[in-house]
């Protein structure tokens, strides 16, 4: 393989990488960074820091802990002194759309000095084979097995909103001073044995640390503690062998994931090829350039596996961050490209012959302390994050620094970093500790990076990123009435062009003055007349008021090529507001149609407003077109005079009553010439419920005497009531379209939550009775 050898000056280039607000729940959760200073603005992740002495935030993993399909952040602060000194605890953040800064799940050690949630001792996997992620986490110092023996616990997921004590575990096992101290101290979770289910990897130190173990416990649906699987003896002349681990790469391409192992005392990272049965013995070594380097294994990130070239093997990169080549603690990054075979990664494979080298010349930078890959500008690549948490250190400040390289098609272009991310603030270490996933589930990745001294008093602050700098370029827009209003164009950044298809709506809304000019749409009632679907709806520019559409499939509408709403333009008004004073003058909509096959007649009952109130009326049309308000000659209805009260058939309820204020929104089903039944929508001033009342004419209505189901309420015809408290309709529903099928009446309606309306379901054996369903 040709290598990559290159050392680089460290230079302030442009910022290419646009850094977007960030709103958790519009509380202002955002960052920027200054694209000429590099100046740091953003706001703190939570109310942190937590005082001095403080290790918030230096523990990041990311996993979807509660089983809803979004993957959540979570980190800790093993210095927390909820029961005393050092107790600890793990917070955990629920991600997608509603993610916000409050811990949503937090896990307190049982005891002082327990420090639970360290660095190294924390892990996510589903190791009890049900497809759910579990919680894995270490209190190293916990002494109920002796002094420091540690104890390990296992919460099965999901988890769900609380706050618990470790003590509620699921699973526990308590190391000992002599064959397992600090039990647990270092834990991991892959699927080493390829048979789908994750397996458990733990650092297992003994009483003299020229002695660790590796225990290796396989997945399985009884998981436990027992008896590990697999244990991997320390080699001769190590010492904290294990204090880093990385389990989770195929270097080889056989399926099965590879170990490398790190040894404090050779300073070598020893590789064990993967398999079933595992082979306990080091295939070979990963040796340093430098034995004062630290490198490979002070921490656990400090080392990363990707597929860089994207030959179908995992390739392996680590770092000497504090290596003196070449000058003091400058820092070097190491990369070797997966073997085609084995046989290439055997014996001692030593740092300065890898197949990429990237070294900073910057006195105390610390380059390397953290490596990642993510693909930031959205092309399919990866990029390589490095951080450098002691940059500016020579001057004084240990601001620190991450570095992006940009990864072109498999080749890691390595001259120059493609852009830097710092933070000009004295002794922030930043790039020391960072993640980076989509939070808030918004198509932007977001990055969290722990700041603060040595990782005491520290705190997390969150970028979002957005993808180069982006422009959109429409090529084409179309917006006229013919329903069908378009865009097309391309979405670009420095590295990929994304096209969107065009774009259409059912039915668009009209131009310049045209009576649909604003709304086009609302409420619509659709039937199936032959083999044409009619639909009737509500559009507005000034007033709301009725159109007319057709369709032979229900998607493509063509409105009706005319207007009968005299002093509008535009196609498609066919039912006009009532004249000046009257029930509807103000608005129409909320219409419900059906078609009398006796009469031959379509009927039409339909919400009246007249600015203050609602009501419903009636009307009639030969084809669905031209209409007639019903009117009884001579009697005067809904507490208007008779000149004023054309087409108004049901009016607001007595005082006191639940539906006293508004009538609206009416759903009809015809069950014969005789029987029509009416679902409809009622307000007392405060919350909107459903009613119903019946007819034998669809004119003359008779609420439902004596049925009412709306506890708290009075008056005749109340059938689903608002939600209990909680609930996502207890702030009020409206009645929505209706079906009797084979006698089950089916409803779709819409509730509140006093934020938001949603639809909802609900059914019934005889009409009035209705059972919401337990899915809603």
């Amino acid at each position: 393989m040709k290598k990559i050898f290159k050392t680089f000056s460290i230079l302030i280039f442009s910022l290419s990488l646009l850094l977007n607000p960030y709103i958790f729940n519009q509380n202002n959760i955002y960052a920027e960074i200054d694209s000429t200073n590099f100046i740091e603005k953003a706001y703190l992740f939570g109310d942190y820091p937590l005082g001095s002495n403080s290790y918030y935030g230096t523990l990041l993993r990311k996993g979807d802990m509660n089983d809803d399909g979004y993957e959540d952040l979570i980190t800790s602060n093993q210095n927390d002194a909820t029961l005393g000194n050092r107790t600890g605890k793990i917070y955990i953040y629920f991600g997608g759309p509603d993610a916000d800064y409050t811990a949503d799940i937090t896990i307190t050690g049982e005891a002082a000095a327990n420090a639970v949630g360290s660095y190294y001792g924390v892990s996510v996997g589903d190791l009890n084979n049900d497809n759910i992620n579990d919680l894995i986490f270490n209190a190293w110092g916990n002494s109920e097995g002796g002094a420091s023996a540690g104890k390990l616990y296992i919460f099965w997921g999901p988890l769900e909103v609380g706050n618990y004590s470790a003590s509620s575990a699921n699973v526990t096992h308590i190391g000992n001073t002599t064959t397992e101290k600090m039990y647990g101290y270092i834990n991991k979770t892959n699927d080493l044995n390829n048979d789908g289910i994750d397996d458990l990897v733990l650092w297992i130190p003994t009483s003299v640390f020229t002695s660790t173990k590796i225990y290796i416990y396989y997945g399985k649906n009884d998981f436990n503690l027992d008896n590990p699987d697999i244990i991997i003896n320390a080699p001769d002349a190590t010492n904290l062998f294990g204090y880093a681990i990385y389990s989770e790469g195929d270097f080889d391409g056989d399926n099965y994931n590879d170990f490398i192992i790190y040894d404090n005392n050779s300073k070598k990272m020893f590789l064990y090829w993967g398999g079933d049965p595992l082979d306990i013995t080091y295939d070979a070594t990963f040796s340093p350039e430098d034995l004062n380097g630290s490198f490979g294994g002070v921490q656990s990130n400090q080392s990363a596996i990707f597929d860089l070239n994207q030959d179908g093997r995992d390739d392996f990169c680590t770092s000497a961050y504090t290596s003196d080549i070449p000058v003091t603690n400058a820092g070097t990054v190491y990369c070797w490209y997966g073997p085609e075979n084995r046989s290439s990664w055997s014996g001692d494979l030593p740092a300065g012959d890898a197949d990429i080298i990237v070294r900073s010349d910057e006195v105390n930078n610390s380059f390397g302390r953290y490596i990642s890959f993510n693909d930031l500008n959205n092309d399919g690549n990866s990029e390589m994050l490095v951080g450098a948490y002691q940059s500016g250190k020579a001057a004084g400040q240990g601001h620190g620094k991450i570095y992006v390289y940009n990864n072109n098609a498999g080749i890691l272009e390595i001259a120059t970093p493609a852009f830097t991310l710092g933070y000009n603030s004295y002794d922030k270490e930043f790039g020391n500790i960072f993640i980076v996933f989509d939070f808030n589930y918004n198509g932007y990745l977001d990055l969290f990076v722990l700041e603060g001294p040595n990782r005491r008093e520290s705190s997390l602050r969150v970028y979002e990123l957005a993808s180069g700098n982006s422009t959109i370029t429409p090529n084409t827009f179309t917006y006229t009435n013919d329903t069908t209003p378009t865009l097309t164009g391309t979405v670009t950044n420095t590295s990929k062009t994304v096209s969107y298809e065009k774009v259409e709506t059912l039915l668009g809304t009209g131009t310049g003055s045209q009576w649909d000019t604003v709304h086009s749409g609302y409420s619509p009632s659709i039937i199936k007349d032959g083999e044409t679907y009619k639909m009737w709806y509500a559009s507005q520019a000034d007033k709301y008021r009725i159109g007319y559409a057709t369709s032979p499939d229900g998607i493509t509408w063509t409105k009706y090529n005319g207007n009968n709403c005299s002093g509008t333009t535009g196609d498609g008004c066919i039912f006009d507001v009532g004249i000046a004073n009257s029930f509807d003058d103000a608005h129409i909509y909320g219409v419900s149609v059906v078609k009398d096959p006796d009469a031959g007649i379509y009927k039409m009952w339909y919400t009246g407003h007249d600015g203050s109130y609602l009501r419903i009326g009636y009307a009639t049309s030969p084809d669905g077109i031209t209409w007639t308000k019903y009117d009884d000659p001579g009697v005067a209805a809904c507490g208007f005079t008779e000149a004023y009260d054309n087409g108004c058939v049901f009016n607001r309820a007595a005082a006191n009553t639940w539906d006293d204020y508004h009538v609206g929104y009416p759903q009809v089903i015809r069950e014969s010439a005789t029987s029509y039944k009416m679902y409809y929508t009622g307000h007392d001033q405060t919350n909107w419920r459903a009613g119903y009342a019946t007819s034998t004419d669809g004119i003359t209505w008779t609420r439902a005497v004596g049925i009412n189901y709306c506890s708290g309420t009075t008056g005749d015809g109340c059938i689903i009531n608002m939600g209990a408290s909680g609930e996502s309709d207890d702030n009020g529903i409206l009645s929505g379209p209706i079906i009797n099928d084979n006698g089950v009446y089916k409803m779709w309606y819409s509730g509140h939550d006093g934020d938001k309306w949603q639809t909802f379901y609900a059914t019934s054996n005889n009409g009035i009775s209705f059972t919401k369903y337990s899915q809603n």
